[in-house]
């Protein structure tokens, strides 16, 4: 199993076009990875360090206002196997779960039990895009 810890920028939970800041907070469908260690203090101090020959800063002050507003938020990359072998157990829950409403001699508990169990097999395939 490949688990690789990494951070995009964000805003109120939406992800953030880096490439946009000096202009503003826009919304991306393909956030910047920035490494798990990064934090936006370091890139804003990092970025400020940015300056051509006769020191000139190469980045406006607005992108670093807009930058300061956004938080990197922790991000985890799962292999394509390892999303296979959560499918595949989550589908197996559920379907247990599924054939044992079926059942006539279910008391009030384990049928709750076995309705919560489908609904959060399901919740967690449509979190995971798998439905």
């Amino acid at each position: 199993m490949i688990q690789l810890e990494l951070k995009v920028l964000t805003h109120l939970g939406q992800f953030i076009d880096a490439n946009l800041l000096e202009k503003g907070l826009y919304t991306t469908s393909k956030p910047t990875i920035y490494n798990s260690n990064d934090t936006v203090d370091g890139l804003i101090e990092r970025g400020k360090q940015m300056k051509d020959i006769v020191g000139n800063s190469f980045i406006s002050e607005s992108y670093f206002e807009n930058l300061a507003k956004c938080e990197l938020s922790k991000f985890t990359l799962i292999d394509k196997s390892t999303i296979n072998i959560l499918e595949n157990a989550l589908q197996c829950y559920f379907n247990d779960a599924n054939q044992n409403l079926q059942r006539k001699d279910l008391g009030d508990i384990e049928k709750s039990n076995y309705q919560f169990a489908m609904t959060k097999s399901k919740e967690v395939m449509d979190g995971l895009g798998l439905l």
